[in-house]
């Protein structure tokens, strides 16, 4: 089995190929009873593909760590979503032809985009312990507890560095003139 340290140079099916078992092993891992596994391995195909994408070796983070880490937050975070039935599905009574012709705010998508990818540096600015904390809280929605349960914390640590991490969020943003609308 080849390891792919960087994906750049690789083709989509290159990585598929070499991080397909991580994707089944994270599955089986992390995977809750009464959660489809199929639809767990392709969260997990879609995150890989987002990983590829979004991967910077400059980040001092290794690929397999990196793929590593966000296959299990997403993982966990499908299950969540699932749960509470927050899932989306293009069956639930909305035509698909519908769907594609769709208008939609392209200025304020990519303003969207910019934002994220704005908020993306400053996260990564952070320790990884506050990093990892706002990520989980914040995209995959999960409940500080939870949070404590998940990295095997007590429960004010997480609730701490949850908020010493959006205190040094605030004077990143500060310091680079940005506006804080909510945090």
């Amino acid at each position: 089995m080849k390891v792919i340290l960087d994906p750049r140079g690789y083709s989509m099916e290159e990585v598929y190929e070499a991080y397909e078992g991580l994707c089944r092993k994270t599955v089986r891992a992390y995977g809750w009873e009464g959660v489809s596994k199929e639809d767990l391995f392709q969260e997990c195909i879609l995150e890989l593909c987002r990983c590829v994408r979004d991967f910077d070796p400059d980040r001092g983070v290794a690929f397999p760590a990196y793929v590593q880490r966000a296959l299990k937050y997403r993982v966990y975070g499908a299950q969540r979503k699932w749960l509470k039935g927050q899932v989306d599905s293009l069956d639930a009574g909305e035509d698909f032809q519908e769907a594609l012709l769709d208008p939609f705010d392209l200025e304020e998508a990519v303003c969207q985009e910019e934002e994220k990818r704005r908020l993306d540096f400053y996260l990564g600015s952070l320790s990884p312990r506050q990093e990892e904390v706002l990520r989980l809280y914040y995209y995959e929605n999960l409940s500080l507890s939870e949070i404590a349960g998940f990295l095997g914390l007590a429960y004010k640590t997480v609730e701490n560095t949850k908020a010493a991490g959006l205190r040094n969020l605030r004077r990143l943003f500060y310091a680079y003139g940005q506006e804080v609308d909510s945090f």
